[in-house]
Parts: structure tokens; C-alpha cells; sequence
């Protein structure tokens, strides 16, 4: 699951850092590395080097990941489009506003344990 939410925001974000990526798909920064080499290894995303800070990377879709997540994007939208008519607008925007407010509840649960 981690893998199809860091392919999912590469290819929908475009070149991301490991934080962007991990800010976009509510990961944590091990949960980005880990998905990434995974990734990397499987031919879907590139990793380079940040030529803005010598330290950072930048990861992007190679072809194959682009190809991988243009035929995932379709199946996505049309699973929405089926889904879509029995919420109202103002529902779909309340079960969003949920959805983020628990995932970043979710979060912030997870950081608390990984200090302990």
C-alpha cells in the first residue's frame, strides 16, 4: 500500500522530495524511504540527486512507473464515478473533511509511538 500512495503522488505531484511525498500521502519519512527503494527497485521511480541542495533527493516516475500509474488512473476514477452519485456535493466535502481530519489523527498517533 505504501508503494501505490508514493506512485500515486509522484505521478499526480510530478518530482517530489522524500518530505513533499511524504506530506502528500500522510507517510512518515521511513514509510517514504522504504516505499521509494521499493519502487526504485521495481523500475518505477527514479532517484537523484536535488542539483538545489546537494543533500536532498528528487524522485520521479520513469516511463514504466508513468505507464504503471496511467493505467491504475482510469480503474481509480471510473471506481469514483460509481461511487460518486449516492453522496451529495456537501457530503463527498464532509467525508473529505473526515477522512483528513482522521488520517491526520492517525498520524499524529503514530509519531507519539515512534517516540516512546
Amino acid at each position: 500500500m505504501p508503494e501505490w500512495r508514493l506512485l500515486a503522488a509522484i505521478g499526480r505531484y510530478g518530482v517530489l522530495s522524500p518530505t513533499a511525498a511524504g506530506e502528500h500521502t500522510s507517510m512518515d519519512k521511513v514509510k517514504v524511504s522504504r516505499a521509494a527503494a521499493s519502487l526504485v527497485a521495481r523500475g518505477l521511480v527514479r532517484q537523484a540527486q536535488d542539483p538545489d541542495d546537494g543533500r536532498g533527493r528528487l524522485l520521479r516516475l520513469t516511463r514504466k512507473g508513468t505507464t504503471v500509474y496511467a493505467g491504475v488512473t482510469p480503474t481509480v476514477r471510473s471506481i469514483e464515478a460509481a461511487l460518486a452519485p449516492c453522496l451529495t456535493k456537501a457530503e463527498w466535502t464532509t467525508l473529505h473533511k473526515a477522512l483528513a481530519k482522521l488520517s491526520e489523527h492517525a498520524q499524529s498517533l503514530l509519531a507519539a509511538t515512534e517516540g516512546d
